[in-house]
């Protein structure tokens, strides 16, 4: 995990972690516009 942790904070992977999350929020809207979810769930166990 802290390996994945210190990659994540390299600037060359910063720019793709930033396009990523925009990307899953999309995603998240479009689930929500399109199917009718009102609450999601993404906690981790």
């Amino acid at each position: 995990m802290e390996e994945v942790d210190h990659l994540r904070h390299q600037s060359d992977m910063r720019q793709i972690y930033v396009r990523r999350k925009e990307t899953i929020e999309l995603v998240i809207k479009d689930a929500k516009e399109k199917h009718g979810m009102r609450w999601l769930n993404l906690a981790r166990d």
